[in-house]
C-alpha cells in the first residue's frame, strides 16, 4: 500500500476491498486479518484519500471454526452411515442366528396381545406344531378351541391382563395342550412380556412337540408294568390262575350281551369293573386299558339310569373288540410263562359242575359210604382255602397303598385255616378286590381327615 514506505497501491487509483494480514509486535505479537479499501480524490488542488478498514480477525476465526465443524459433521455423517450399516448388518446376522436357533429347537414361538391377536413374530415351527401361520390371527383360532374352551380362554386372558392376581398364579389355569390333528402330543406354556410401566403388554406362547418323549415314557412304563406283572404272576400264582380262567369267561359273557334282548346294565358294569380291578392288581396293562374303555361306554348308559343298551351298542362292540384283541395278545405273549406255571385257560383243566359233585355226594350218603370219607370227598372238590384266597389281598393292599403314599401292614392270619364252598362264596370273594381298594382309598383316615376329604 502507498501508506507503507515502499508501497504505491491506492495512491492514485482505487484499491478495492481486500483482506490483508497484520502483525503488531508491540501488542504481544498480536496478529490478525483486516479488510481494507482506498479511494483517492482531489479537492482544491489537494490529494485526499478515503481509507476503510475493518478488522475481520474474529469473523475469520469463527468462519474457520464453523468450516471445521462442518467438515467434522460431514465426516461424522459418513461414519454414522457406515456405523448404521455395520450395526444393521450385525442385527441382521443376530436375527438370522436367533431365528436359526429358535427354528432348530422345533418349538413354536408366537406373541399375542390383550385382544388375542398374534403379532408377526413367530417361528416357522408353528406351521408344523400348531398347524397354522399365526400372524394376524386370533390365538383362539390358532389353538382351535372348542366353544366351551373359547369361553374359558377368554376369561383367563382377561384375568391375565387385568393383573388381578400375579401372572405365575394364573399361568397354570390356561390351556396346557394343543389337540393336534395327527395325534401329536403338543404342550403349551405361556410367558408374560412387560412394558416400561411394568404392566403386561403381551404374552409369549411356547408350543413344544413332546410326542417322542411321551412315547418313550409310555414304553418305559409298559416295560416296568410288564416286569411287575411277571413278578406278581410268579409270587401270586393262585390269583394269576383265577384271573386267567375268569378272563375268557367274562369276555364271553360281555359278548353275549350284544344279542341279548334284555341287558342288565348294572351287572355288565360290575363284571367290567371287577375285571378292571383284577387287571390293575396284576399290572396287566393292555387288559386294564381295554376294561377302562369299555367301562366308560357302559357308564354313559348307567349314569342316565337308562336300560336301553342300543344307544351305545356300536361303541360297546368296538370297545369289546379291542378288549378281545388285548386278551388274545396277552395269552400269546405270555404263552411260555403260562406253560411254565402250569396254568392254562384251555385244555389242561377239566371243569366239573359242583352240582354233579354234590349229586355224587348224596349218592354216596345213600349208599352208606363212611360219612368222614364222604365229607372229605366233598371238601376236596368243592371247598377252597379261605386263607389262600385272602393272601392275594396283600398284593392289592400293598400296590394301592404305595400309589397313595399310605402305610398299611399286611393281613395277619391266626388260627386254623377255614375251607368254604367256592360256589357259595365266589361272588363275595370276587368283590373283595373293590373292598380292599376302598379300604385304602377311604377307610384308614382319622375321623377329622375323613370329614375334610
Amino acid at each position: 500500500l502507498f501508506t507503507m514506505p515502499t508501497g504505491t497501491k491506492g495512491q492514485n487509483e482505487i484499491y478495492p476491498l481486500s483482506e490483508i494480514n497484520y502483525y503488531l509486535p508491540n501488542e504481544e505479537n498480536k496478529s490478525g486479518k483486516v479488510q481494507i479499501s482506498i479511494y483517492p480524490f482531489s479537492e482544491q488542488d489537494k490529494n485526499l484519500w478515503i481509507i476503510l478498514i475493518r478488522d475481520v480477525t474474529v469473523e475469520n476465526i469463527l468462519h474457520e471454526k464453523h468450516k471445521k465443524q462442518l467438515e467434522q459433521l460431514e465426516q461424522y455423517s459418513k461414519n454414522l452411515e457406515k456405523m448404521v450399516e455395520e450395526r444393521t448388518l450385525e442385527l441382521k446376522k443376530a436375527n438370522n442366528l436367533l431365528n436359526a436357533i429358535m427354528n432348530s429347537l422345533g418349538q413354536g414361538f408366537l406373541v399375542f396381545d390383550e385382544q388375542g391377536v398374534c403379532l408377526d413374530v413367530y417361528t416357522k415351527a408353528c406351521e408344523e406344531v400348531l398347524e397354522a401361520k399365526p400372524a394376524g390371527k386370533n390365538i383362539i383360532k390358532v389353538l382351535n378351541c372348542t366353544d366351551n374352551d373359547k369361553e374359558q380362554f377368554e376369561m383367563w386372558l382377561k384375568a391375565i391382563f387385568s393383573e388381578a392376581l400375579p401372572f405365575e398364579s394364573l399361568k397354570d389355569l390356561g390351556p396346557n395342550e394343543y389337540k393336534h390333528s395327527k395325534g401329536k402330543f403338543i404342550t403349551l406354556d405361556f410367558f408374560a412380556l412387560y412394558n416400561d410401566d411394568n404392566k403386561i403388554s403381551n404374552l409369549v406362547l411356547v408350543a413344544t412337540d413332546k410326542t417322542a418323549e411321551r412315547e418313550a415314557n409310555l414304553a418305559l412304563e409298559r416295560e416296568r408294568a410288564y416286569a411287575s406283572m411277571i413278578i406278581k404272576f410268579v409270587t401270586n400264582r393262585k390269583l394269576f390262575s383265577n384271573f386267567v380262567h375268569s378272563l375268557p369267561q367274562t369276555i364271553d359273557y360281555l359278548r353275549q350281551q350284544i344279542e341279548s334282548p334284555t341287558v342288565d346294565v348294572n351287572e355288565v358294569f360290575r363284571k367290567i369293573h371287577t375285571l378292571e380291578g383284577e387287571a390293575a392288581s396284576l399290572s396287566v396293562m393292555p387288559i386294564l386299558d381295554g376294561a377302562k374303555h369299555l367301562q366308560e361306554v357302559i357308564t354313559q348308559v348307567r349314569n342316565e339310569n337308562n336300560t336301553d343298551f342300543s344307544s351305545v351298542k356300536d361303541d360297546y362292540i368296538f370297545a369289546l373288540q379291542e378288549l378281545t384283541e388285548a386278551q388274545l395278545a396277552f395269552f400269546k405273549k405270555n404263552e411260555d410263562l403260562l406253560e411254565m406255571l402250569n396254568i392254562s385257560h384251555e385244555s389242561e383243566f377239566i371243569e366239573v359242575d359242583p352240582k354233579k359233585i354234590k349229586k355224587f355226594y348224596n349218592l354216596f350218603v345213600q349208599a352208606g359210604v363212611d360219612p368222614k370219607l364222604n365229607q372229605q370227598f366233598l371238601e376236596e372238590f368243592t371247598h377252597i382255602s379261605l386263607r389262600d384266597e385272602l393272601k392275594s389281598a396283600n398284593l392289592i393292599l400293598e400296590q394301592i397303598a404305595k400309589k397313595q403314599s399310605k402305610n398299611v401292614n399286611p393281613i395277619h392270619f391266626s388260627g386254623e385255616d377255614i375251607y368254604v364252598d367256592h360256589e357259595h362264596f365266589k361272588e363275595l370273594l370276587a368283590s373283595l378286590v373293590h373292598v380292599f381298594r376302598n379300604i385304602i382309598d377311604h377307610g384308614i383316615e382319622l375321623p377329622e381327615e375323613r370329614v375334610d376329604l
